[in-house]
């Protein structure tokens, strides 16, 4: 298992889902977007803060009343 931070969210994940969504979000850049008229125009800023930690299952604890479980 692993977890994905993209800035301040943290993301649990099968540790191969983990390392391609890294991966992937390298290439890309942070955007804020905003209607100019009707059309809506992108404003791009850094690359996100990526981190990707590999975990164990006795590092996971599930509440008892969600089906918050990730599928391994």
């Amino acid at each position: 298992m692993s977890v994905v931070s993209i800035g301040f969210n943290d993301f649990l994940m099968p540790a191969e889902t983990g390392i391609q969504v890294v991966k992937l979000l390298q290439r890309s850049v942070k955007c804020h977007g905003q209607f100019e008229g009707d059309v809506m125009i992108y404003q791009t800023s850094k690359r996100p803060e990526l981190r990707l930690e590999i975990i164990g299952a006795a590092q996971i604890k599930y509440p008892s009343n969600t089906d918050a479980e990730v599928e391994q």
